[in-house]
């Protein structure tokens, strides 16, 4: 919140303003839906603290590292937006099997459903536990979406040759965008951007931000690491997995130099960042055990 609110007194005057606004009050609601839903509860009593957890790194690291969770959500809300404007503009351009357009959101919520039923089995064997045929159900449903969704998205190169859809010029400037206050954003020279050039834009400004404060974040874990285990790096699960989101990004900026159709797959990167960072959040810090499991 806090976040979406510099965001916002540094965006007001370009056309990014409440978008950031928007996205911090959406991931807000998931985070407090998931700490209330999550069939988990925190030791109330009251023990010494643990010596590793004694020093001033591990406030920096954490505190840099949960900004840029709290980005990467944000960033997900608004490529979530790009995405929805991308189907409804296919849907009214009527070249798409409207069959096939309404499959692509029912399989993804299911998809995340299933995901999600899975999760709760292991972190509450007792509360959340399946049977033998609802888990082969569930694991079978997780599987057969992720194939359709990765079809999917092999078969949009195809369909934006054969001009079923519109792969929209990029918004210039990302982060830049909002250093240089006096020009509009994503203008080119021609007209001014359009909603999916705006969305795109604010993505990026996010997205770009979050690498630096995960990285950031990353080499101060690392020294605090080296302070109190003596040695900064043992690929514990979720110092990996931190790196793995880290990766994402980077592979995020690497395919937007490379592919025409750049929003579409900095959204969906931006996406599957957000469940690679959740995957971390949660999976690691409850299921997996290891030096962090005090995190």
């Amino acid at each position: 919140g806090a976040l979406a609110l510099i965001l916002e007194g540094i965006s007001r005057k370009t056309l990014y303003s409440n978008l950031f606004a928007l996205g911090s009050s959406v991931a807000s609601m998931v985070a407090l839906m998931a700490a209330y839903y999550l069939p988990t509860s925190l030791d109330s009593t009251i023990s010494n603290k643990m010596a590793a957890l004694n020093d001033v790194w591990l406030y920096i690291h954490t505190n840099v590292i949960i900004a840029s969770y709290a980005l990467i959500a944000l960033a997900a809300v608004i490529a979530c937006l790009f995405l929805a404007n991308r189907w409804i503009s296919t849907w009214r351009n009527g070249r798409f099997p409207k069959a096939r357009l309404l499959a692509i959101p029912i399989v993804a919520i299911a998809f995340n459903y299933a995901c999600y039923r899975l999760l709760m089995h292991f972190v509450n064997p007792i509360g959340q536990a399946l049977d033998r045929e609802s888990y082969l159900l569930v694991a079978t449903t997780v599987g057969c979406t992720l194939v359709v969704l990765l079809f999917e998205l092999m078969e949009v190169k195809n369909r934006a040759q054969a001009g079923v859809v519109k792969a929209e010029k990029s918004a210039a400037g990302g982060a830049v965008s909002l250093i240089r206050l006096g020009a509009r954003l994503g203008e080119t020279s021609t007209k001014s951007p359009t909603y999916s050039q705006v969305l795109d834009g604010a993505t990026m400004v996010l997205m770009e931000l979050s690498l630096i404060l995960l990285w950031a974040g990353l080499v101060m874990g690392a020294i605090w690491a080296d302070h109190s285990w003596g040695r900064p790096w043992g690929w514990d699960p979720k110092e990996v997995f931190a790196l793995n989101t880290l990766f994402i990004l980077v592979i995020l900026f690497h395919v937007r130099l490379k592919v025409r159709d750049k929003g579409f797959w900095t959204a969906v990167l931006a996406v599957f960042g957000f469940e690679v960072m959740l995957f971390n959040w949660i999976v690691i810090n409850f299921i997996v055990t290891g030096l962090h499991s005090y995190a």
